[in-house]
C-alpha cells in the first residue's frame, strides 16, 4: 500500500469517526464551549442548533452558519464593529467535488500501524484542520487582533488565522475554525494538535466506530 493510499484511508476514518455526528445538537453545544476554551475564555453553556451564530468579542469577529447536513452548509464571517462581511462559503452537496467522490475501500493496514499511523494522522489533520491547502488569511481583509496591535503579548496575529475554502463537510469546517481562532499562543495550538492526534490514534488503533462529542471536545 502506498503512502497516499494510507493517508486517504486515515482521512476517511477521521471524518466518519468524528464529523458525521448522530446528535448534531449535542455536537454543536459542546463545540461552542470548546471554542471558548481554546481562546482561554470562560465557558458558556448555550443551546445551539444547525442554524446559529457566535461572536468572539476579543477578536471582534462574528460567525453565522447554517448546516443542513455534513456536506451542505453556509458560513459567513463578519467584523463586529461595522457588520461588514469579510468571508463566506457555500457548500452545496448537489454538485460534485473530487473529494466527495472518494471513499477509502479498505481498513488501515495493521502492518503499518506501528511505523506510520501517527505520522499519517498528523499529516491528515494538518490538511483537514490546522493548515488546509486552500485558505484565506484574515489579515487579507484588513483584520487586526491583539497580536498585531501588541506583539509583546505573544498572541498570534491575524495572518496566522487561515480560513479554508475547501472543507465540504460543515462540521470539519467548524472545528477547523475553532482551531484557527485559537490565537492565545503557539503552545495552545500545539497542545490541541497533540490532543487530537492522540484521540484519533487511539480510535483507529482500537477500531472505534465513533469519536463522540464529549471525547472530541474534551469533556
Amino acid at each position: 500500500m502506498t503512502e497516499i493510499e494510507r493517508k486517504a484511508i486515515v482521512w476517511d476514518l477521521i471524518e466518519h469517526l468524528a464529523f458525521y455526528p448522530g446528535n448534531q445538537e449535542s455536537w454543536l453545544r459542546r463545540y461552542s464551549t470548546r471554542l471558548r476554551g481554546l481562546l482561554q475564555l470562560e465557558p458558556v453553556w448555550t443551546k445551539v442548533d444547525t442554524l446559529d451564530h457566535f461572536a468572539i468579542a476579543e477578536l471582534q469577529i462574528k460567525c453565522k452558519y447554517r448546516i443542513e447536513d455534513s456536506h451542505s452548509y453556509v458560513a459567513t464571517l463578519k467584523k463586529m464593529d461595522d457588520e461588514k462581511i469579510i468571508w463566506s462559503v457555500h457548500a452545496d452537496e448537489t454538485y460534485l467535488s473530487k473529494a466527495a467522490l472518494h471513499r477509502a475501500p479498505v481498513d488501515y493496514p495493521k502492518s503499518e500501524i506501528s511505523n506510520h499511523l501517527s505520522s499519517d494522522i498528523q499529516y491528515v489533520l494538518d490538511g483537514m484542520l490546522f493548515h488546509p491547502r486552500n485558505h484565506t488569511h484574515l489579515s487579507d481583509f484588513g483584520v487586526t487582533i491583539a497580536g498585531d496591535n501588541d506583539p509583546a503579548c505573544k498572541m498570534l496575529k491575524a495572518n496566522d488565522i487561515r480560513i479554508t475554502s475547501s472543507a465540504y463537510n460543515g462540521f470539519i469546517f467548524l472545528y477547523h475554525l475553532a482551531y484557527q481562532l485559537c490565537v492565545v499562543s503557539k503552545e495552545a495550538r500545539a497542545n490541541e494538535k497533540s490532543r487530537l492526534l492522540d484521540v484519533f490514534d487511539d480510535a483507529i488503533k482500537n477500531k472505534h466506530s465513533i469519536v463522540n462529542a464529549s471525547v472530541l471536545f474534551k469533556f
